[in-house]
């Protein structure tokens, strides 16, 4: 089983409708209101499943003094033991926070080796 970046976000968006506090919102069908990828950020640290497919945020970077770049990769497990990645990108301002307004998109890892340079 293979998702597609859509369906990925629609796994996060039924996540956030099951565990949404109903009481507060008159159509319960698109109450996912309190989805946010800042939400993603924390609410998948550790691994949640989701119509059995289990997510866990992978690595993340941006926000104050990282510069304005801002990404989240999150990992997705299907039950068949497929494993892909899916990138939210964005930008953050220190005057105004991060705004994760790109595309989502998979993604894979690739290992490089870096030089660093350091004192004896």
């Amino acid at each position: 089983m293979s998702l597609t970046p859509d369906q990925f976000e629609e796994l996060l968006k039924r996540y956030y409708t099951e565990n949404a506090d109903h009481d507060e919102f008159e159509d319960d069908e698109e109450d996912y209101s309190d989805f946010s990828w800042h939400s993603v950020e924390w609410d998948f640290a550790q691994p949640v499943t989701v119509s059995g497919i289990v997510l866990q945020v992978e690595e993340q970077h941006g926000g104050e003094g990282q510069g304005d770049q801002l990404w989240i990769v999150v990992k997705a497990t299907t039950p068949d033991g497929n494993v892909q990645y899916f990138r939210k990108s964005g930008w953050y301002a220190s005057y105004d926070g991060g705004y994760y307004d790109y595309d989502l998109e998979e993604v894979f890892p690739k290992e490089i080796l870096k030089t660093v340079w350091v004192t004896s």
